[in-house]
């Protein structure tokens, strides 16, 4: 099973973006989305798995997609949960990724933290990150904004060997 942890973050287009990124580009198809926000976002929360299952059912993914509450800018509260999140889904030998594309940066470095183990970031098997090199066109479904100003980075598998040579 492949499993996301994603970010809800200013903008909701950016997270249903960089999920639609990382399926078009590294075919990555999350069966379950755990997508970490504050209680204000649970709201916005509801139109983004609204917006997402029509997108998951069409890359033939039923998407269990579940709301984690963090406490904003802290930075000990995400690393927790998603601790948390990371240890169960790998005790059932599931894939794992992390979103960082949508994220503030407490909850970004939250979850980065989460997925070090003995140094490394060893937990996550991806960590995507939609690169888009004009915010003109981001307010915009993933497929109506030129390939040419945008690029989803799978940045572990990008980077394979670098680390050990560090």
């Amino acid at each position: 099973m492949k499993v996301l942890i994603t970010l809800m973050g200013p903008s909701n287009w950016g997270l249903f973006n960089s999920i639609w990124g990382m399926i078009r580009s590294h075919n990555f198809v999350p069966d379950r989305v755990y997508i970490m926000g504050r209680e204000r976002d649970r709201g916005e929360f509801e139109n983004i798995r609204k917006m997402m299952k029509p997108l998951l059912k069409e890359y033939g993914s039923m998407g269990e997609i579940r709301f984690g509450e963090i406490r904003g800018g802290m930075v000990d509260d995400i690393f927790e949960k998603v601790l948390t999140i990371l240890e169960k889904e790998d005790l059932k030998g599931n894939e794992l990724a992390l979103d960082v594309t949508p994220g503030r940066k407490a909850a970004v470095l939250g979850s980065l933290f989460a997925g070090w183990k003995d140094g490394r970031m060893s937990r996550f098997d991806h960590i995507f990150y939609l690169y888009i090199e004009s915010l003109r066109n981001a307010s915009r479904p993933f497929i109506l904004i030129p390939m040419s100003v945008q690029r989803c980075h799978d940045i572990p598998q990008e980077n394979r060997g670098v680390q050990d040579e560090i």
